[in-house]
């Protein structure tokens, strides 16, 4: 009997795995860098950094449309003459071993033709994860606060 439970050892050992490293969650303000840096990339039309911030599959819900970041930079491109602001306030952050969800809400001020302002406010989540080590945003919703 005794040989038996030993032969089964290694399969108990097998089943139980190696044992976890610690969850390296991603800090709330290295999640909230993230995301004003996004957006300043937005602001400043820097589209290289709006692609680096991200993951390949990012995809932004904005007021019932489905956008990625190539079909955001086809719109900014074809507003040129448009500048837009953007504060972000009340941040509140939820982070576990996969990521961070972030909520928080946008105060965007829209100038068109240095003459027309238009000031709009977002509510807004966002769920980033590491890739490879490094923070970056996978998902964005936004809708406008009526």
């Amino acid at each position: 009997m005794r040989k038996k439970l030993l032969a089964c050892l290694p399969f108990v050992v097998a089943a139980c795995g190696s044992p976890h490293e610690p969850c390296q969650k991603i800090a709330d303000a290295s999640a909230k860098k993230l995301i004003t840096d996004y957006f300043e990339a937005i602001s400043s039309n820097n589209f290289e950094e709006l692609k680096n911030l991200s993951t390949p599959d990012y995809v932004l819900f904005e007021d019932g449309l489905i956008w990625n970041n190539d079909s955001l930079i086809n719109a900014i491109q074809a507003m040129p003459e448009a500048v837009i602001d953007y504060q972000l306030v009340d941040f509140t952050f939820e982070a576990d071993c996969n990521g961070t969800l972030i909520r928080y809400v946008n105060h965007g001020r829209l100038t068109l033709n240095d003459t027309a302002r238009f000031d709009v406010k977002w509510l807004e989540s966002a769920y980033v994860k590491q890739v490879e080590g490094t923070p970056k945003l996978a998902f964005l919703h936004s809708s406008p606060i009526k």
